[in-house]
């Protein structure tokens, strides 16, 4: 049986939060406001949330999610899964710390050189409260944790802000100690992924610190589909294999303009979808990514509002699970390619707003799990960072028949912000 390739990646709208200003040229953005939650205030009072930057940072960091798939997609063959929503929290907090070059080129690759650290922060907070209480029917959960060696002199200040803006657990441990932090990382990874992440750590990591994200996303469908599964074939790019098919005819949200098919299917109360995109015929899904990930084909994304359902269709969704496991410098590489270079040179590399001992980012590290079927959507990741020191008139039509049999294009997304919180790809 042929194996199916399917990439999961993830945006989230947050930023490398240096507390300062990078800038080198503003991004280009048309983005509308949105409403936002109040961030809770406690002690000194914090500057007020722009939802105007927050639907501006959406758009940008949507960018940066994308630039990545595409990267791990072209250095990858077989089932992948993918996280940016969790690669991003992390590079995050590493970037709270950052200062000069290696501040503005993890700031940019994000699409956020302009902004201000102090809003980059607390707009993070604002958009993660968002997720995790957007809706009833929706868990989503992120987690971040730090471990620090003993020995390691961790700024007062650096600490001070990744408890306050990314709420992270801070752990001093004996890097020496042989299983010591290789297991701590392990079960608070598990602990906050429902036990679908395990074992993210191999060997016992190097001292002197890793910090580390945790999400965490489980949704049922907003409508119910059919009991009867229905088994066919996948027609993937390496022939077809036996697959097993959920149903539904109803009412969706539908666009097709000739050059992409897509299809919203809501979760929960429908502030989060699931976002087929099928290539027309002849088109690879290289070519219709692409497509998708240019500004016309954003804009396309954009207008798909799952409670504007006007199209009546009959949907076939395939059941499937995809694990993955991202390390040895897999990440590392696309983000040098994307300008990240500095970071991972000790030569060059500027994180004196962590410790007054010289860092460097040795590796970055991650595990993910996605399980898809008739009753919704599970799926999970674990990042770590390795520092070192160094509508139809006209009567009632047959439905539209959209049969997700070949390779598609599909996201999970926050459809108030727009914010796209996974992308994928099934082939």
């Amino acid at each position: 049986m042929k194996k199916i390739l399917f990439i999961l990646a993830a945006v989230l709208l947050i930023a490398s939060c240096q507390l300062g200003k990078v800038s080198t040229e503003d991004p280009e953005i048309n983005q509308e406001p949105i409403d936002t939650p109040d961030v809770q205030q406690s002690g000194q009072q914090e500057p007020q949330v722009d939802t105007k930057a927050i639907g501006e940072m959406c758009s940008s960091m949507s960018g940066f999610g994308f630039n990545v798939f595409e990267g791990l997609l072209e250095q990858t063959e077989g089932d992948v899964l993918f996280s940016p929503i969790s690669l991003s929290i992390a590079l995050s907090m590493v970037g709270a710390g950052a200062m000069g070059p290696t501040a503005i080129q993890i700031a940019a690759a994000q699409g956020l050189d302009g902004f201000a650290g102090e809003e980059i922060a607390q707009c993070y907070q604002t958009v993660v409260d968002r997720f995790t209480s957007a809706d009833d029917l929706v868990k989503v959960l992120s987690a971040n944790g730090v471990w620090v060696d003993v020995d390691f002199p961790l700024y007062d200040s650096y600490k001070s802000d990744i408890e306050k803006y990314f709420d992270a657990e801070v752990a001093t441990e004996d890097f020496d100690k042989s299983g010591v932090v290789k297991n701590a990382v392990n079960v608070w990874a598990a602990k906050h992924t429902e036990n679908r992440i395990t074992n993210v750590i191999l060997d016992d990591p190097k001292p002197p610190m890793l910090l580390a994200n945790a999400l965490y996303f489980n949704a049922g469908w907003g409508i119910e589909f059919d009991e009867d599964i229905i088994d066919g074939p996948f027609h993937g790019v390496k022939g077809d294999a036996p697959a097993k098919f959920f149903t539904k005819t109803g009412m969706f949200a539908h666009a097709n303009d000739g050059a992409l098919m897509m299809l919203s299917i809501p979760y929960g109360n429908g502030t989060f979808d699931f976002v087929a995109v099928v290539p027309v015929a002849g088109q690879t899904i290289g070519q219709a990514f692409k497509d998708l990930n240019s500004k016309s084909g954003l804009r396309r994304l954009q207008s798909l509002v799952p409670t504007q359902a006007s199209c009546n269709c009959y949907v076939q969704v395939p059941r499937f699970t995809v694990e993955s496991d991202f390390r040895d410098d897999q990440i590392k590489s696309v983000l040098k390619g994307l300008g990240v270079v500095d970071a991972f040179d000790g030569t060059k590399s500027d994180f004196c707003g962590i410790s007054p001992k010289p860092l460097k980012i040795e590796d970055i590290i991650q595990k993910d799990f996605i399980s898809v079927d008739e009753k919704g959507t599970e799926a999970a990741a674990v990042t770590v960072v390795e520092m070192e020191t160094t509508s139809i008139e006209g009567g009632e039509p047959e439905p539209e028949k959209i049969i997700l049999d070949r390779p598609f294009i599909f996201l999970v997304r926050d459809t108030v912000t727009g914010a796209v919180l996974f992308v994928g790809v099934k082939q």
